[in-house]
């Protein structure tokens, strides 16, 4: 009886033949992206979120903010291979990373409860206070950073 699944040496041509294609698209849009004035303001931004990313990250915070400092280095090469929506799922990622940091900073009770993997996911339960306010959707989050902001002079909270 022969095998559906094709041989050692089959796939490790086929393997050699996706990273070939794989390097062409790549090459390309690598090419673009270096001529781009949008990909080159994408890069400054991200240079300066992670720099300034770095200058806020203290032991306090909670998540720290070197998983957000990565997401800010990774966006500019997702641009660049042109993978804009794994990007935009990653900036999601980014702002989620910077409003837990906003809210789990000052509530070090909740923080425990959220890393906690036995209490995984959104919590319905307001008869559980911490653990509703532990594992909410982003808006919850959101609404709390622009409330805390809101006296701020900068006007970022309104």
């Amino acid at each position: 009886m022969t095998s559906i699944l094709p041989t050692s040496a089959k796939i490790r041509q086929l393997v050699s033949h996706y990273l070939a294609d794989s390097e062409r698209i790549v090459q390309t849009c690598l090419a673009a992206a270096n001529s781009s004035p949008t990909f080159r303001q994408i890069y400054q931004i991200s240079l300066a979120t992670y720099t300034v990313l770095g200058s806020l990250s203290s032991r306090s915070l909670k998540p720290p903010l070197q998983a957000a400092r990565n997401i800010a280095v990774r966006i500019p090469l997702l641009v660049s291979v042109g993978q804009p929506v794994v990007a935009q799922a990653e900036l999601r990622r980014f702002v989620e990373l910077i409003f837990w940091a906003i809210y789990f900073t000052d509530h070090p009770v909740e923080w425990k409860t959220f890393v906690d993997k036995t209490q995984a996911g959104f919590s319905r339960d307001q008869r559980k206070p911490i653990a509703y306010a532990a594992n909410r959707e982003l808006a919850f989050y959101t609404e709390y950073a622009l409330e805390l902001m809101e006296p701020e002079p900068s006007g970022l909270g309104n």
